[in-house]
């Protein structure tokens, strides 16, 4: 079964990938625009930027775990942003960025003083750091920049979320993480796709890793399937379950037609690995997990092949989504149709 968007390309009902089912649950009517319609997406928002940097320099970190991940952190900001003003702004930014990190931490430890047992999680919103002189540098170097960025950034940045502030936290991120982290032994396989039959459907991914399972002795138990998370706060449990099922299945299958040269006989655990919380959480998947994705993969194949999308619903964050400027959550209520508040006029 295929249809054919406006760019003529067809589109299979039975090729699955998580974000793609994913995103047709989450909006219907953004699925539509992304796979059947072709529609060029928006500007992505700042944290699909701020995920690709990560993610760039965890894959080459893991190799060995030598390597100064700081240091490559740095690096990806520049290799992902080659071609666009952003890069630009980095090298103007590195003149105030150590004096910011300083500022935001003398603001966080000034503010956790005044409210004892609590954690400030936007240091820079402080009055603490809005007064200090890394701030005031800060404002002149953006007045020059952000109009230059809002015009030809193809990413979208908001003041709740600005480019400085993210370029710093990875920083700092990738000092926490290498620390924590860096007694892991080195990954076995980085950054691969995959396309793998499973009853009707094709499955396709990118997997982050493959992490060795190893006992004190040094005995292999088993192979970790693991997948970078950037969440900000801790997802719901269910979140990314299609994902894990998805990747255990691919990856058995690999190892049995020989494509990865694993031991198909050793326990596969779905790692997901949450850097901004810096925990990381393993799954094992069962047959009543795969029943469950089956009857899930069916059902997205026979609304989709009907042209059934149905709209994310309200509580659901438009900055987030490829057509966040034009979703319907931002434009519903707008327009002739729209009376206002009717008991309020009436009174």
């Amino acid at each position: 079964m295929s249809a054919r968007g406006h760019s003529g390309e067809p589109f299979s009902f039975d090729r699955i990938s998580p974000s793609r089912v994913n995103s047709y649950l989450s909006c219907g009517h953004a699925f539509k625009r992304k796979y059947i319609d072709h529609d060029p997406p928006e500007r992505s928002g700042s944290s699909a930027l701020f995920g690709r940097v990560v993610h760039h320099a965890l894959e080459k970190w893991a190799v060995g775990r030598q390597q100064n991940l700081v240091t490559l952190v740095a690096q990806a900001w520049i290799e992902q942003t080659e071609g666009t003003p952003i890069r630009n702004f980095l090298g103007a930014y590195q003149s105030v960025s150590v004096e910011c990190a300083r500022a935001e931490q003398a603001a966080r430890v000034a503010w956790e003083a005044k409210n004892p047992g609590k954690e400030s999680k936007k240091p820079r919103a402080t009055k603490e750091f809005k007064e200090s002189a890394a701030a005031q540098s800060l404002a002149a170097l953006l007045a020059h920049w952000v109009p230059i960025l809002n015009e030809q950034s193809p990413w979208r940045f908001t003041d709740s979320d600005p480019l400085p502030s993210l370029y710093d936290e990875s920083l700092a991120l990738a000092k926490r993480y290498a620390s924590k982290w860096g007694h892991m032994p080195a990954s076995l396989h980085t950054e691969f796709g995959f396309d793998v039959e499973w009853q009707g459907f094709m499955l396709t991914g990118y997997i982050d890793c493959i992490d060795p399972v190893i006992a004190k002795g040094g005995v292999l138990l088993g192979y970790g399937v693991t997948d970078y998370k950037t969440y900000r706060a801790e997802p719901p449990g269910a979140k990314d379950w299609r994902q894990a099922v998805i990747y255990d299945i691919a990856f058995r299958d690999l190892c049995k037609r020989g494509v990865l040269p694993f031991d198909s006989e050793l326990p596969v655990y779905v790692v997901f690995d949450y850097v901004r919380l810096g925990e990381r959480r393993d799954y094992v998947i069962t047959d009543s997990d795969r029943a469950v994705l089956l009857d899930d993969l069916t059902m997205y194949r026979n609304g989709v092949s009907n042209g059934v999308y149905l709209p994310a619903q309200k509580n659901a964050n438009p900055d987030f989504c490829d057509y966040g400027d034009s979703c319907c959550l931002r434009t519903r209520g707008e327009g002739t149709g729209c009376r206002g508040n009717l008991y309020a006029e009436a009174a």
